[in-house]
């Protein structure tokens, strides 16, 4: 057992083809570290979702509801620099992740 908990979630696995940043690399942290015996399975913990608050301490609201209504414009979601899709936006607003836009 760790000493400390590392967070992991399932849906940090987006398949977005080939890419310079795979988005398998999540999964296979996680389960090299438990075949390794580096870590348990109770040495994760899930995610909690980020809160609307904390998520306009760094996004306009704007920017917020462009994302969540998938109406951004084709500049912005160039700017993500990964496939847009709302399966996208639950894994980075529910699971922790973060998004790269000056949103």
């Amino acid at each position: 057992m760790l000493p400390f908990k590392l967070i992991y979630s399932d849906d940090y696995y987006l398949p977005i083809g080939a890419h310079v940043f795979p988005a398998e690399k999540y999964r296979r942290i996680h389960d090299r570290l438990l075949q390794a015996g580096v870590a348990e399975a109770s040495d994760f913990v899930s995610p909690q979702p980020a809160s609307d608050a904390d998520i306009l301490l760094v996004h306009t609201p704007q920017y917020v509801h462009k994302l969540k209504t998938g109406t951004l414009s084709a500049r912005e979601e160039l700017e993500l620099e990964v496939p847009y899709s709302p399966e996208l936006v639950k894994a980075f607003l529910d699971g922790g992740g973060w998004f790269n836009s000056r949103g």
